[in-house]
């Protein structure tokens, strides 16, 4: 077998088994490359893997105004902001942030970590809709919630709300929750207890628009 066609076959793999491992993911906790990646390095990550249902409704309104107001309205990808995403790109010759939903996020945080955002973008864009069906609004946020990075080599927000607060992931206040949401684009440098003049104005305007995002794909329409 030739060079070219190994590297062809390793490259398809790499691309397939994705979706091959996310429907193991209903059921099973998944590793995230990012900790993989701190293992490998030597450190030790912290993480302690808690249900939806042990994770404060709070957090769960807090990250879907921060990070996607449209988590329960779309299939995994938010087309239309994705869209100005690419455009900006194809002007500027180089791949803007912004635009990537939860679903997103988890993809790459889960499979695609490793890859530079002009390859990962298109990549995590059929992926994100192929979580979001597979393992639905439920369980994708609840594997979210467990493996974003939430401080150095700290994951998920039961970690986030121990350290910072002292606290069960449980007992997240409105306050406490959208502090650790408003740490999410920089937790490495932005301490959900310690946050700067701007993330904490930041933080109450999450902790304000709170009480009306969006859930109704967890709790129904009220």
């Amino acid at each position: 077998m030739s060079l070219r066609r190994r590297c062809f076959r390793l490259i398809a793999a790499l691309v397939i088994a994705p979706y091959i491992i996310t429907p193991f993911y209903g059921i099973i906790n998944p590793p995230s490359l990012a900790v993989t990646g701190d293992l490998m390095r030597g450190q030790r990550p912290v993480q302690h893997w808690q249900p939806l249902r042990n994770i404060s409704p709070w957090m769960v309104r807090s990250v879907i105004v921060a990070e996607d107001s449209a988590y329960c309205r779309h299939r995994g990808v938010d087309t239309g902001a994705l869209e100005q995403v690419f455009s900006r790109a194809i002007r500027r010759g180089e791949m803007s942030h912004g635009a990537s939903t939860i679903a997103m996020q988890t993809a790459k945080n889960l499979f695609l970590w490793i890859y530079p955002d002009l390859i990962r973008k298109p990549l995590e864009v059929p992926l994100a809709l192929w979580m979001d069906a597979v393992l639905g609004k439920k369980r994708l946020m609840e594997i979210y919630l467990n493996i974003a990075q939430t401080g150095p080599a700290m994951y998920g927000v039961s970690a986030a709300s121990q350290r910072y607060f002292g606290l069960s992931a449980t007992h997240l206040s409105p306050w406490h929750a959208s502090r650790i949401a408003a740490s999410l684009p920089n937790p490495s440098s932005r301490p959900a207890n310690a946050l700067g003049m701007g993330s904490a104005r930041y933080a109450g305007t999450i902790m304000a628009r709170s009480p009306q995002a969006d859930m109704h794909c967890f709790f129904g329409r009220r």
